[in-house]
């Protein structure tokens, strides 16, 4: 089934084997489904997988780097992992994304340290974001030992700075070619996973996960959930996401269609599967970002100030219809998690705040969390990556990690709606991650962070940042 459904993405769109780097990482997802589904150990499936790594990124520009990253940060699920200890003492967690980083990212990071580097505002926020978490982990979390808390902020310079450093510097310095990569490595992972959605739901299961720990309870039908006559399912990666990348790759795709030749009909095509693998998986907020990120993609390209108005009114009909009209398909109370259980957790999370504007590591422990707490074990469900950053570190990491989103959102409205609507060979890059980071913004106001959410808003920032700042240095040159 897994095979199945690579071949869609070749069958949409076959000239993805005439290109070598495009080949390789395709054969690539294919390697390594025997590894998670058969022979299934850690040590041999992440041996298997650095020497592809190493193989795929020989003589490759940075540019290409991006590529290689992004078409291929879902090909291991997140269930996947071995740890690496001394006797009882574990000393590092081993996970794809950090090997993924360290092969394909790294290289170009240490090439641009040594080169004349010159930061801007919304990097120097950031860095002091990274910062201020790497601190917080290492002097302020008590709900770590000191070998985690280092092990933590490993991760976090890993998983923030280098990422945002690289797509960054890279787009800055060679904007056209580093966002006809990217484009591509979206279009390319959204067609990958849009076959593996819709195969799941053929096989009756969820292919990726049937051997995770979850994946054996739930393929055996004790946590089954049909939304719209659908079977929930997340792939290698947690569905939430979907709608983030399927609208990146659908606005990819209309950025640079002339550039990989796709005619009107395929790239409605391609965007009628992709809406439905959003349906697919049964989340509101899934949907409506996938929706959200077209309608702001479609306001900006069109001029009728009537249509725009008729626009904005269709989507806020839409979204109270999607939020707050109860369907049988998709219920706005059940067990799986309420929008009247996260307006409690906003809340509850205003209060805490109040008594504690610096946050405290221990937030779940405290009193003010009693009764949202949630099955047999009591686990405090924190459903929003704004208060997994808010709740321990308090008003300073809220801040320091939404600046530079917000700051980049302003920026790239202002180049939206005064600049030309194509750059190069390319249709409207502004308007396409203003699109896409709105989407974000909106949807980690109910998701939580994990299976590449977090990485791929990171992503979508640093591209912007690289755009706007590329951009600027384009003006001052034609000025002078």
């Amino acid at each position: 089934y897994i095979y199945m459904a690579i071949g869609v993405c070749v069958a949409l769109y076959p000239r993805l084997l005439k290109d070598v780097l495009s080949r390789n990482v395709i054969i690539f997802w294919l390697a390594l489904v025997p590894f998670l589904t058969i022979i299934r150990t850690p040590v041999i499936t992440f041996v298997v997988i650095a020497g592809f790594l190493f193989y795929i990124q020989r003589y490759v520009s940075n540019a290409q780097r991006l590529f290689i990253f992004i078409s291929s940060m879902a090909v291991v699920p997140g269930w996947f992992e071995f740890t690496i200890g001394i006797g009882a003492t574990d000393i590092y967690e081993v996970r794809y994304w950090k090997l993924l980083v360290i092969i394909i990212l790294v290289p170009a990071f240490l090439n641009l340290l040594k080169e004349k580097l010159r930061f801007d505002f919304v990097d120097v926020v950031f860095a002091l974001f990274v910062f201020y978490h790497v601190v917080h982990y290492l002097f302020f979390d008590e709900t770590q030992t000191f070998l985690t808390a280092v092990r933590l902020a490993f991760d976090v310079f890993l998983y923030h700075f280098v990422v945002y450093f690289v797509f960054s510097r890279v787009v800055r310095q060679q904007p056209r070619e580093a966002i006809l990569y990217i484009s591509y490595g979206f279009v390319i992972l959204a067609l990958i996973l849009s076959g593996v959605f819709v195969l799941n739901q053929l096989a009756n299961a969820d292919l990726y996960n049937v051997h995770s720990t979850a994946g054996n309870v739930y393929n055996l039908g004790f946590l089954r959930e049909y939304r719209n006559g659908f079977l929930r399912t997340e792939g290698p990666l947690i569905g939430e996401v979907m709608g983030l990348l399927l609208g990146a790759a659908m606005l990819s795709l209309f950025s640079i269609k002339d550039i990989l030749k796709i005619n009107l009909f395929k790239f409605i095509v391609i965007s009628c599967l992709f809406l439905l693998v959003c349906i697919i998986t049964g989340s509101r907020g899934v949907i409506f970002s996938f929706l959200l990120i077209s309608a702001v993609f479609t306001y900006l390209r069109i001029d009728n100030p009537a249509v725009k108005v008729a626009l904005v009114f269709l989507v806020c009909i839409g979204g109270v219809i999607l939020f707050f009209a109860p369907t049988s398909g998709i219920p706005v109370q059940d067990e799986f998690g309420t929008f009247d259980y996260r307006a409690q957790l906003w809340q509850t999370s205003f209060e805490f705040a109040n008594n504690y504007p610096f946050g405290d590591s221990l937030y779940a422990n405290l009193h003010y969390f009693d009764h949202l707490r949630r099955g047999p074990t009591q686990f405090l469900d924190v459903v929003s990556v704004y208060l997994q950053y808010w709740l321990p570190m308090g008003y300073p990491g809220l801040v320091l990690y939404a600046a530079p989103f917000l700051i980049t959102v302003l920026q790239l409205t202002k180049f939206s709606f005064f600049n030309p609507k194509s750059a190069g060979p390319f249709v409207d890059p502004f308007g396409v991650y203003l699109a896409l980071l709105l989407g974000y913004l909106f949807m980690i106001i109910t998701v939580s962070d994990g299976g590449l959410i977090s990485l791929a808003g990171l992503i979508i920032l640093s591209v912007s940042r690289g755009l706007l700042v590329a951009h600027k240095s384009s003006l001052k040159s034609n000025n002078v």
